[in-house]
């Protein structure tokens, strides 16, 4: 695998960095608010050259005109990306909750894109290859039928 395609090349983080990260993510509440607050800003820090390296992909395979980005932007859009990401997590967080869950699935990635057709779409195809199959139809909920007549 090259290296801007290496999820850890991109983030500059180790396999055993990785490990680290998952370990923590599975013992949340044992950590301390000094640990999360280390681990969120190196997360972001990662954020920042992936971000970075994204731009830069996309201003060199640009060919109708050349432009630079300034690290100010870069840094401001990874803040963006950051402060996204963050929003977003919450929000599934609260999907899984309120439909009795404690996983995170792909309708909540879904339902979170809803408000952008086409992100949706990409995703849902995205899930479909992943998972070689259609999305499960929709469950409808137990409740009054209208009376005949009505």
């Amino acid at each position: 695998m090259d290296r801007d395609n290496d999820p850890a090349a991109i983030g500059g983080a180790s396999n055993e960095e990785e490990e680290e990260d998952e370990l923590e993510l599975e013992s949340e509440p044992a950590l301390t608010q000094a640990e999360r607050e280390k681990r969120k800003e190196r997360l972001r820090d990662r954020m920042k050259v992936a971000v970075a390296r994204v731009v830069e992909n996309e201003v060199t395979a640009r060919t109708d005109f050349r432009v630079e980005v300034s690290p100010v932007v870069v840094s401001a859009l990874a803040e963006l990306t950051s402060k996204y990401a963050e929003s977003l997590a919450r929000d599934l967080e609260s999907f899984a909750h309120h439909a009795g869950r404690k996983t995170v699935n792909v309708e909540d990635v879904l339902l979170a894109a809803r408000r952008n057709p086409d992100v949706k779409a990409v995703l849902s195809d995205q899930a479909k290859a992943l998972t070689g199959q259609q999305q499960p139809k929709k469950r409808k909920r137990p409740g009054l039928k209208a009376l005949p007549g009505d």
